[in-house]
């Protein structure tokens, strides 16, 4: 019986059976798929800020200003904010 107290169905001859889904490949979504391409590329450039303005004993590591410079909080700002 199954959990709904039915009868279970007969098994096929030669035991249970499992059917074989396809296999659906689905290509890796990019930022171009949700978002504007004017979006797309400040995310860009935002993550290139984020990459040069990083600290250095308190400093900013290419502009060196006192740290976080502004630079790295507007690019901060802007990947936050989507």
């Amino acid at each position: 019986m199954d959990i709904n107290g039915h009868a279970a169905a007969p098994a096929a001859a030669g035991g249970a059976t499992h059917r074989s889904e396809p296999n659906m490949e689905t290509p890796t979504p990019r930022p171009a798929d949700f978002f504007p391409l004017e979006v797309v590329h400040l995310l860009g450039t935002a993550r290139r800020v984020i990459d040069k303005h990083v600290d250095d004993c308190g400093c900013c590591a290419d502009c060196g200003s006192s740290w976080p410079c502004q630079h790295a909080q507007l690019a901060e700002f802007t990947l936050a904010t989507l």
